[in-house]
């Protein structure tokens, strides 16, 4: 399932409608250094990582009717402020972390570049799956999930110039 998942985002690209801040720009009108996290950022986006992935369903607006992932205002507001900053942190988890956080940070990654529906199958994909050989489950493992997380932070990083 989470394979279809990762075709179809390499297929469509990263981009979608997940929230896309104008990169901040100085008085000379050049985009400034990007901005960085700081300590409490990184404990904040860490902790809500390492929770898990909520789901729900919605019952009016954009989604209703449909299961999203759940984000925490200070995770979203952080990735306003902080794009590309906590996508790079998300693909650090993804890649180092154990096999259940490498999924969660996919999953916050996707909802907030993309949108909360498309990040759902990261919710229910199956933790032993990620760290075996691709070639004897046809999952993409790990690296699908860094791939799509790269892909996501390039789009990110691109925009910001």
């Amino acid at each position: 399932m989470v394979f279809s998942f990762l075709l179809l985002l390499n297929a469509f690209g990263a981009g979608g409608c997940g929230i896309r801040p104008d990169p901040p720009a100085t008085e000379s009108g050049k985009a400034a250094d990007p901005p960085v996290l700081d300590r409490h950022d990184e404990f904040v986006l860490r902790n809500n990582v390492y929770k898990g992935l909520g789901t729900g369903i919605e019952t009016e607006g954009r989604w209703a009717t449909h299961r999203v992932i759940v984000l925490t205002n200070d995770v979203v507001e952080l990735h306003k402020k902080k794009r590309v900053a906590t996508l790079k942190l998300l693909l650090e988890i993804v890649k180092g972390g154990r096999p259940d956080d490498a999924l969660l940070a996919t999953g916050y990654a996707v909802a907030l570049e993309e949108d909360p529906i498309r990040a759902v199958p990261l919710a229910d994909y199956p933790v032993d799956s990620v760290d075996v050989d691709e070639g004897k489950t046809g999952e993409p493992g790990r690296q699908g999930l860094i791939d799509a997380v790269a892909k996501l932070l390039a789009s990110a990083e691109k925009q910001q110039r």
